[in-house]
């Protein structure tokens, strides 16, 4: 198989591709992005061993991996985002966002009583969960377990 037989494939084939590669990403935008990723892959593959009857095949496996690897990341980017906003939440967002200040208060009632105050510390004033637990000596390992608890029920809410 040649680089000239892998255009004439993509060239002829474009549209084919392009359903099974929207079919993973959901979005017409970043199925161009990754079709075209895909296709610089097979480009600069070696592509001596590909028999001319497998090259079709070969193309189709490029674009779902390809695919796949690229929801995979847009997925971890968005948590990575979405942790990123609840662990830098700051006080003066806080007070201009009373919405949010309520929906905390209201997840915050299914949390052990104890660790209350602790929590409005952490998320509506914007202190870490390491100096909270070294200050006020709670286990790390209970603090965490309980903000997974409130983020969750919080992402529900949004």
């Amino acid at each position: 198989m040649t680089n000239d037989d892998l255009i004439n494939l993509f060239e002829n084939n474009y549209r084919y591709y392009f359903a099974i590669v929207f079919s993973i990403a959901q979005n017409i935008t970043n199925a161009e992005d990754i079709l075209q990723t895909a296709f610089l892959k097979a480009f600069t593959t070696d592509k001596q061993k590909i028999k001319n009857e497998d090259m079709k095949r070969w193309f189709i496996t490029v674009c779902k991996n390809t695919a796949i690897t690229f929801v995979i990341k847009r997925e971890k980017d968005k948590a990575r985002e979405q942790q990123y906003a609840l662990d830098n939440v700051s006080i003066k967002n806080v007070e201009e966002d009373s919405v949010f200040t309520i929906i905390v208060e209201e997840q915050l009632k299914g949390i052990p009583q104890e660790l209350i105050p602790y929590f409005k510390e952490l998320i509506l004033h914007g202190t870490s969960m390491r100096q909270i637990c070294k200050k006020y000596g709670i286990p790390r390992d209970k603090m965490r377990y309980w903000k997974k608890y409130l983020e969750k029920a919080i992402k529900k809410l949004y």
